[in-house]
Parts: structure tokens; sequence; C-alpha cells
């Protein structure tokens, strides 16, 4: 697989001077059981396997991801189809994945789970706070601190030494479960402690989630809040239409053709970007390059919305070329309020909203930070074909030349 991701490999290559990273994006990566990575680790690949000692940090994005071995530091990683954690973990665990993430494991830190399905098994440990949030959640092993539950099904059992929280709509107390602080639940129905259940603190029962009555005021108020973004977002486009026509053709030519690409350099860039940024303005001398990279990452990922939009409405419309600013700016509204009316449901609008942030910040940047463009553009050669290719494919790119031209005459 000779697929290059230039954009994060550059950010990550400025920490190099302050500390030891080491950035791979492979196919496949594994770290042998007699192995030791002393470098904190930055990786993109389709399976990530640990057996060993990782010294360092370890940031991921993964198809699947094991981790069996040990990791002296903080783990971060998001994952599409599941994340195994059956090692031992001395710092913090941060995970994201759609799929299933298992606990096999000990930790000795704090850990934040998000899943469609969470499980701590019997075996496994986590010695610091715990929040897990997911569809259905089976804690069954120890927790050394706080434990907080939020999810449609949540089964606890073990030895919380803490407090535990559970918000949710079926709550189940496993036989033997022991909670050394307070029980605080949010549920709409009452629960009910059987004899097998030690709970040393009190039992508190907090506001009653939102009736059934109330979901059309709440889905009011929801789209009145999308609705606001949607008019700010229309004010931007019209500077950003107006005054960059060639970087919003080149960004919208990327996402058309490149559309799975620019999604996943996307997907990387959203959550390293912020995280490089942070680490560079703690670094004191890296604070100017710091606050540079974040505007950035905030300023493309609100443009590249707008570059959705634009694809999005130049396909419902059936554009072919643009005659007028206006025509381009109104393309752009019809896609916005497409976009903005989805991401007002109360299912798909947060999926949907990440899918566009990924698919027009990869765009966007990919432009941003390409001047040759070779890992977007493959098939074309020389610089300056480049960019007269891409003008003839951008219909933005046209309606700048006709303007000019009417301008002339």
């Amino acid at each position: 697989m000779k697929s290059v991701l230039p954009i994060t490999f550059l950010l990550c290559s400025l920490l190099s001077a302050a500390q030891a990273v080491e950035f791979k994006q492979t196919d496949s990566f594994l770290v042998n059981s007699n192995e030791v990575q002393e470098a904190e680790l930055w990786i993109s690949t389709f399976q990530l396997e640990t057996y060993g000692e990782l010294k360092d940090n370890l940031f991921f994005a993964a198809n699947k991801a094991e981790l069996n071995g040990i990791a002296h530091k903080d783990v971060w990683g998001i994952s599409l189809k599941g994340v195994q954690v059956g090692g031992d973990c001395k710092e913090d665990v941060r995970l994201l994945t759609q799929d299933t993430i298992k606990f096999k494991g000990s930790i000795a830190g704090n850990t934040i789970a998000i899943a469609n399905a969470i499980q701590l098994n019997k075996q496994a440990s986590i010695q610091g706070d715990a929040i897990f949030v997911g569809e259905n959640i089976v804690s069954k092993g120890a927790v050394g601190g706080d434990l907080s539950c939020y999810g449609m099904s949540v089964n606890v059992g073990g030895k919380i030494s803490g407090n535990l929280h559970i918000s949710s709509s079926n709550i189940t107390l496993m036989p033997g479960i022991e909670i050394m602080g307070d029980l605080t639940y949010t549920s709409t129905k009452d629960l009910r402690l059987g004899d097998q259940v030690i709970l040393h603190g009190k039992l508190t029962k907090s506001l009653t989630p939102v009736k059934k009555t109330d979901f059309f005021q709440a889905q009011l108020k929801r789209f009145s809040t999308q609705l606001y973004f949607l008019l700010a977002a229309s004010l931007v486009a019209i500077p950003l239409l107006g005054f960059f026509p060639l970087f919003c053709g080149m960004s919208v030519t990327a996402i058309q053709r490149y559309r799975s690409r620019c999604f996943f350099v996307g997907l990387i860039c959203f959550f390293a970007l912020p995280l490089i940024s942070v680490m560079l303005i703690f670094s004191i001398i890296g604070t100017p390059l710091g606050l540079v990279t974040m505007g950035i990452f905030l300023i493309a990922l609100y443009a590249g919305k707008i570059m959705v939009a634009l694809t999005l409405g130049t396909h419902l419309l059936h554009v072919k070329q643009f005659n007028s600013f206006w025509q381009l700016l109104s393309t752009t509204t019809v896609g916005l309020i497409v976009l903005y009316l989805l991401f007002s449901l109360p299912i798909i609008g947060i999926t949907l909203w990440l899918f566009v942030s990924f698919t027009g910040l990869g765009g966007v940047l990919g432009y941003l930070f390409q001047t040759q463009r070779q890992w977007l553009y493959p098939s074309q050669r020389g610089s300056s074909s480049k960019e007269t290719s891409l003008q003839d494919e951008s219909t933005i790119s046209k309606t700048t030349t006709t303007t000019d031209e009417n301008k002339q005459e």
C-alpha cells in the first residue's frame, strides 16, 4: 500500500526537535513480545497489535486494534472495528470506536471509552476513574475510582471503590456487586437493590431524562440552533467564495474525485492537529506555532463544511458551470440547507456531521499544504499542467475566468 499522509507527517515532524516522536503509516503494525518501543508512537494502520513494551505515549488510528503488551504512558486511539485491551496500561487510556471495546487487562490510570458496546471483563481492573459511553455496557471488573456509565443498557458488577453513576433506561446490578461510595442513577424506572447488592453509601435518583411529551420541544430547539449555524455559515461563505474562488474550486475537485482519501486524511488530522497544537503550546518555545496550527485547523474545519455543501449543491442542482457569483452562492446555500437539516436529526445528525467534517477537512488541508499535490492528483505531471488541468475541471475556476473576460470587454 503506497499511501502517504504528508500533512500529518509534516505536523508530527515539528515536534521531533523537542521530543522523540515516531510516525508510522502502514497496512499493519506489530510489536512483538520481545520488542521495546522507546519513542512516542503516532500510528495510522489497518491492523494494530502490540505484545511488547511501549515506553512512551501511543496515538493510533486503526481499523482494528489489540493492545496486549505493556504501555508505560498514555494511550489514545480511534478504531472502526473495535479495540481490545488485554495488557497492562500504566497511565490513562482514551478510546473511541463504532464497534466494541473489550477490557481484559489492567489500567493504572483513568479511562474514557466511547463505543457501541463496552465490556469490562471480570478479571480486568481499572485503578483510576472510568467513564463509559455506549449503547450496551457490561462492567464486571474492579474499578478503583468512580465509575460513570451512560448508555441504553447498563449492567454493572464487581467492586467499585468510588461512587457509581448510571444514566440508562435499563439498569441491572449484578449479584455480588460492592459499591464503596454512593450510587446515583438517572432513569425513567425506579431502581431496586437486591439482597446481594452491597452499597456502603446512599442511593439517589437524579432528574428523570426528557419525557416523550417534551421530545417535540427539544427537537424544535435543536432545529433552531442548527438554523443559527446555517445563517452563520452562509455569511462566511460569501467572502470565502468571492475572494478565494480558485481555492474553493481546488478543494471541491479534491472532494469530488478523491472522497475516500480526503475522509481518511481528515479523520487523522481531526484528532492529531488539536493534540499537536496543545503539545506545542505547552512546550513554551513552540507556543506561537501551536497557536497557528490550531488556527489553521479551525479555519480548515469550518471551510471544509462549506466546500462539502458546495459539492452537494452542485450534485443536487446538476450544475455543470457557474455563470455568476450569485449562482455559485445560491448553490452553496442549497447544500448548506440540506446539510444543516440533516445535522438537526437526533440519531444520524452527529454521524453525518463527523463524516462531513472529516471529508471537508481533508479536502481543504490537501490543497493548503501540498504545493505539488501529488498525493491528491497522482495522474498529473508538472506543476503548470496541474494548475491548467484543475482550472479546466473546476467549475468555480471557469466562473472566475468568465467574469474577468467580461470585465475586460
